[in-house]
């Protein structure tokens, strides 16, 4: 691929691709445009592609509403037989977290904590 070829691929494709990935997903992408030639032709490109964090979705959006616990759901999962055992708060939100849960500690401390 000549020079110029490359500049406009660049700068027409992969350029406009890497903003709409960033901009509509939950993926960080980065271009790296390592200049690896075989010869005069540039013949490798190479992508790092990481977790977005300033995209992220709120837990409570419909792409994992059964996930998302509010603060009263926290507290009536509490209720159930296998968390009768659990020492305090603490311990408990550890087992919801490692159940794959997600919720908001500080709401739930504020009106539950007495």
């Amino acid at each position: 691929m000549s020079g110029l070829m490359f500049e406009y691929l660049k700068k027409r494709v992969i350029e406009q691709a890497v903003k709409q990935i960033n901009n509509h997903s939950d993926l960080q992408t980065k271009c790296k445009f390592e200049s690896r030639k075989t010869g005069r032709a540039i013949t490798h490109l190479c992508f790092s592609i990481n977790k977005n964090t300033k995209n992220k979705p709120h837990p409570s959006s419909s792409k994992n509403p059964l996930k998302y616990l509010s603060p009263e759901a926290v507290y009536n999962e509490f209720q159930k037989p296998r968390y009768r055992s659990v020492a305090n708060y603490y311990d408990g939100f550890k087992m919801l977290k490692n159940e794959g849960y997600t919720f908001d500690q500080k709401a739930f401390l504020k009106k539950y904590n007495h």
